[in-house]
């Protein structure tokens, strides 16, 4: 009932945010911020603003299934101060959301970068906005429209030092989301890119969840290997960490890669990939694309 809490106190009123992408993630984080008085407006391409604006009402589904209804403030440009923006883009337009930051009412503006496993790198080099990597430890999904939220328990990783965005980090929590600050010699963001990517590959290839797979002959051998064969390439990433954070997940999650302009994208995620050295994935990624 995150969006149903009591003694709830409207914690942003007076912030302008801008929320850029139209995943479920950034849904999420619109309702999110409107529920607790911020004034919110979702930034997308003009080619797209009439769309969005048919959309009406978007239903958000709380963990325990009750309906909350919300009507966005849809914009294909920014005017007047903004004290924060989210970035969340769907996969295959994230490359395409990062020109929607070339705004000048967002020159010196905190960025959370939620789509940091598909632009990794690219919005330093936009220098009048300042990047902080969050990560949402949690599961959203989108099905017919409608966002449901799906883990009752998640969590925001922030990747930053202590001096970065400590207002915001602030606010979430006593807006009751829980935060938590990755020190930068404890990043774990190339095992939680693997974890996610393999994840969203299986959902992809055998149209599963990961848990009901696992009780199918030789599926959990195969899902050991491919992890196995990657870790071996890439020594950052904690094998016995993995399954646990993939398994998680519930059953309801869709996945983020749904058609043929994010196959690439997803292979890109997988780096050092070699049919001779990682020929589980090197075939699940191929079968990927022919399903896309």
């Amino acid at each position: 009932m995150f969006f149903n809490r009591r003694n709830k106190k409207e914690i942003f009123t007076g912030k302008n945010v801008v929320v850029v992408g139209t995943s479920s993630l950034a849904i999420f984080w619109a309702a999110l911020m409107k529920d607790n008085g911020a004034n919110v407006s979702i930034l997308v391409a003009p080619n797209k603003l009439e769309k969005c604006k048919k959309r009406g009402m978007i239903n958000f589904k709380d963990t325990n299934f009750q309906d909350r209804y919300f009507e966005f403030n849809f914009v294909s440009t920014i005017k007047g101060k903004v004290d924060y923006c989210f970035l969340a883009s769907r996969p295959s337009e994230a490359k395409k959301d990062l020109l929607l930051l070339n705004n000048h009412s967002l020159k010196g503006v905190c960025c959370i970068n939620f789509s940091s496993f598909y632009n990794y790198g690219e919005l330093k080099k936009m220098r009048h906005v300042e990047e902080l990597r969050g990560y949402f430890d949690g599961a959203i999904t989108e099905d017919k429209g409608e966002i449901q939220l799906l883990t009752r328990s998640f969590k925001v990783l922030f990747y930053c030092g202590d001096d970065e965005a400590g207002e915001l980090r602030k606010l979430l929590i006593q807006a009751g989301v829980d935060c938590t600050k990755v020190d930068k010699d404890k990043d774990n963001f190339e095992q939680k890119l693997f974890s996610f990517a393999l994840m969203n590959l299986i959902i992809l290839v055998y149209e599963q969840s990961v848990s009901s797979l696992l009780n199918l002959p030789n599926m959990r051998e195969q899902i050991d290997l491919a992890i196995k064969e990657y870790c071996l390439l890439n020594k950052n990433i904690e094998e016995s960490s993995v399954l646990p954070e993939i398994y998680a997940f519930p059953d309801e999650y869709k996945g983020e890669f749904r058609d043929a302009n994010d196959i690439n994208l997803l292979y890109s995620l997988f780096t050092g990939i070699d049919y001779f050295k990682t020929p589980i994935l090197s075939q699940w990624l191929m079968k990927a694309s022919k399903k896309c």
